[in-house]
């Protein structure tokens, strides 16, 4: 084969081997946090406390970064996810879209969070609360309160359900540093401070607009 693709071969050889390296890292430092594997000591007494075979199979195997036995086939098969990425063994691809089941996770998480809440503040915490304008500019939270706050103020807030892996790199590689690099900095400013989410100069921490709670 003519040098020019022998180069370009080694060259993408070492790009990923690169990428595999972060990839690495990044998952190291975010399943190293407190309260990632807390799942794994959950006693499956009651049904909530239960995953199905194959959900515990692919959680361990995404949290020690092994190959997805859901994601190898499509991976060799070279096919694509619906925002038209390649399919990767490790799954990356295919958790970054954004029509794929993402509202199904959100959701779920949001009502576990919610039950915590309200076990410790009883029916003053509110699910997706539809009265918002005069506390949430322009933007339903997706948990509100009030009188448990600072101070006895209200407390809204917004779930994030993200992943601080993705099949290129695009958030960055900080998270192989710092604890939720790749997501914190980004979603913090989405849930409470720019744009439509709220007007400009409007509300202080714990005046009407709260902190974001954010899930790897």
């Amino acid at each position: 084969a003519p040098r020019g693709k022998k180069g370009k071969a080694r060259a993408e050889g070492r790009e990923r081997a690169k990428h595999a390296a972060w990839r690495e890292a990044v998952r190291f430092v975010a399943a190293s946090q407190d309260g990632a594997g807390a799942f794994l000591n959950a006693i499956p007494m009651r049904d909530d406390m239960r995953m199905e075979t194959w959900a515990m199979r692919l959680s361990v195997q995404r949290r020690l970064g092994l190959p997805l036995d859901v994601a190898c086939q499509a991976a060799a098969a070279g096919k694509k996810t619906r925002n038209k990425k390649i399919h990767d063994e490790f799954g990356d691809a295919a958790v970054n879209v954004p029509q794929q089941s993402h509202n199904t996770r959100h959701k779920c998480v949001l009502q576990r969070l919610i039950l915590a809440l309200r076990a410790a503040w009883g029916t003053a915490v509110r699910m997706e609360p539809k009265g918002h304008l005069g506390q949430s500019y322009n933007k339903q939270p997706d948990v509100d309160a009030c009188n448990i706050g600072r101070g006895g103020k209200r407390f809204s807030g917004d779930v994030k359900v993200v992943c601080p892996l993705t099949s290129g790199g695009e958030h960055g590689r900080k998270g192989a540093f710092v604890a939720f690099g790749n997501t914190e900095a980004f979603y913090r400013n989405m849930v409470e401070g720019h744009g439509p989410y709220r007007a400009e100069g409007e509300g202080g921490e714990g005046e009407g607009e709260g902190d974001g709670g954010e899930c790897e």
